[in-house]
């Protein structure tokens, strides 16, 4: 069967499997004020699940009054939505994008489809204004040999800190083929066992 955010207390659920996620969430925030503009910026949350990117960037949309729009397609988390500005139904690379300044990617494009991934990139390239920039965090393709051993059994240590080893076996087994890792094309701001943050900037 496969792994499901229905009937999840997704809020929950990911502070305890990944322990860094507050952090990179306040780094996220910090990364989307360099390049959202001083007035009237576009932010989108690609992938939004409850609204945990636009909640802590409140005050930042708020001071510089920008429009956030928040993506999700998962109807059960976008009735637990507690971000800011207005949430959408819809698959990332369905949607119509506008111009934007800011598109964040947190926790998502290792969800979206292998051979759609390149053209929704290419997308948001070029809908993304001069200025702006794609911040993404996800999970990343192992590296090669003995060192990818070690990064997988951190990334298990910590995980097993805040739940069971049974719990975390039946999660990986069930999001065979769901969850596929993604290739790092940016400039690298985080690094934590299989997960990395980077910028892709407009005009790159």
């Amino acid at each position: 069967m496969d792994w499901s955010f229905d009937n999840l207390d997704f809020d929950k659920h990911v502070r305890e499997q990944l322990p860094w996620y507050d952090l990179v969430t306040e780094a996220v925030v910090f990364m989307a004020r360099q390049y959202l503009p001083t007035k009237h910026g576009l932010i989108y949350d690609i992938g939004a699940s409850t609204g945990n990117i636009t909640l802590a960037m409140k005050d930042l949309i708020e001071e510089r009054n920008a429009e956030a729009i928040s993506i999700e397609p998962n109807r059960s988390l976008v009735k637990k939505f507690h971000g800011v500005g207005t949430i959408v139904v819809s698959d990332a690379e369905s949607y119509n994008y506008k111009n934007f300044d800011v598109a964040i990617i947190f926790l998502t494009l290792m969800f979206v489809p292998v051979v759609e991934r390149d053209y929704l990139l290419s997308i948001l390239q070029k809908k993304m204004r001069k200025g702006g920039a794609i911040i993404i965090v996800d999970k990343v393709a192992d590296s090669s040999g003995y060192f990818a051993s070690c990064i997988k059994r951190m990334t298990m240590y910590f995980k097993q800190k805040f739940v069971t080893t049974e719990d975390i076996l039946a999660k990986e087994i069930s999001l065979f083929g769901v969850q596929r890792p993604v290739e790092r094309n940016g400039k690298l701001f985080f690094k934590f066992g299989e997960f990395e943050g980077w910028v892709i900037e407009a005009n790159e």
